[in-house]
């Protein structure tokens, strides 16, 4: 327990300071869409109208503040190109740029998390072997490690499409308040933001999850054996309490090599029961947490003291 408290130290801090920004982020997006619905007067009625000149001057003057500060790629490029001038097609399109907007401004804060933990757990794995403090890892380097574990994708390529998701959510929400003419208050708007800030980082009685956390997990562990010899071996450490899964449960204290074949024995969720493994080294969510096979918030890490 206390060498994951340690590991884990400075990137929780690190979640910790970055939360209340994130949230406001998301409130003030939420702000922002409600703004645009009025600012367009949108109603569901005429959804399939089309637009004024005026809301056609304000779509554009958006593509050009899109363009003119580098948003303008991806999937809200291939909006900007193909919409329509109707107003479910425009109210779309100003949704999504508005997310992606928030989302420039939430990559850079988890951008940072990474980067402190990173080096944080580089420099503890050079302790731990007895080594003089490293040099701090490349910055392309470390994004590079930030993976989302379930789903074995870039944490950015995962945060494009989370976007898309979130903005769907976005228009279906309001628009259902419209048709059934109920009024939108504030609070209800924010527990609606707060719920999709989750799904980005979330603290709940001292566990983390979302996909920052996901990543953050994923880049410390890669950090730990970034650059250590290919006969190095390791020690898996699970958090051992009362919520500790069998998958990890059954990893804990097994020691393998960083880059040589191991052949170990561990349960699977998805067999129901223990199974013979043979790999290469170590292999993210096999015997390299985070584990997968089965969804949960896992704090295991690594260390050298076989």
């Amino acid at each position: 327990m206390n060498l994951i408290e340690k590991r884990w130290k400075k990137s929780e801090e690190a979640m910790r300071k970055a939360l209340p920004s994130i949230k406001k982020l998301y409130r003030q997006l939420g702000d922002k869409v409600l703004n645009t619905f009025d600012e367009i007067d949108f109603d569901f009625k005429k959804a399939n109208k089309n637009v004024p000149a005026r809301v056609k001057r304000y779509v554009d003057d958006r593509i050009d503040f899109w363009k003119e500060s580098g948003l303008l790629v991806g999937y809200l490029q291939y909006l900007a190109i193909s919409h329509t001038w109707t107003y479910k097609s425009v109210v779309y399109l100003l949704i999504f740029g508005l997310y992606v907007e928030t989302y420039s401004r939430l990559k850079k804060i988890a951008e940072d998390i990474f980067e402190i933990t990173a080096n944080d757990i580089h420099e503890q794995s050079a302790e731990e072997r007895g080594d003089k403090k490293p040099d701090p890892i490349p910055i392309d380097e470390i994004l590079a490690m930030a993976i989302i574990p379930l789903l074995m994708t870039s944490f950015f390529d995962y945060l494009d499409t989370l976007a898309i998701d979130q903005t769907d959510e976005m228009e279906s929400f309001i628009m259902t308040y419209q048709m059934n003419q109920r009024e939108l208050t504030d609070d209800l708007l924010l527990a609606f933001m707060m719920k999709q800030a989750a799904r980005m980082l979330k603290n709940k009685k001292g566990r983390w999850s979302g996909a920052i956390e996901q990543a953050t997990r994923v880049v410390g562990n890669s950090s730990y054996i970034y650059d250590v010899d290919p006969d190095q071996k390791v020690k898996f450490v699970a958090e051992i309490d009362d919520r500790t899964t069998k998958m990890c449960r059954s990893l804990n204290d097994q020691v393998f090599f960083v880059r040589k074949k191991n052949v170990f024995t561990r349960y699977s969720e998805a067999a129901k029961g223990n199974i013979e493994v043979e790999c290469m080294g170590l292999v993210l969510g096999l015997n390299m947490p985070p584990i997968t096979d089965h969804f949960h918030w896992c704090r295991s890490t690594l260390s050298y003291q076989v």
